[in-house]
């Protein structure tokens, strides 16, 4: 049912391009990062993490 919905491939690039390769290996160093509790997060006040309208946090982790 699944394959059904799915006619045509989306319209793009054949290949990934160098930035979303870059994007993706900083996504993961950054999550490999704060699963083993070595991130920081940038953003901050006073150790407050300001959260926007949907609850997510507005920081940077790195």
């Amino acid at each position: 049912m699944a394959a059904a919905a799915v006619r045509k491939p989306l319209a793009g690039p054949p290949h990934s391009a160098l930035d979303d390769l870059l994007d993706a290996a900083a996504a993961a160093w950054t999550a490999r990062q704060f699963v083993a509790g070595h991130a920081a997060h940038i953003g901050t006040a006073a150790g407050h993490v300001r959260i926007d309208d949907a609850g997510y946090p507005m920081t940077i982790v790195v």
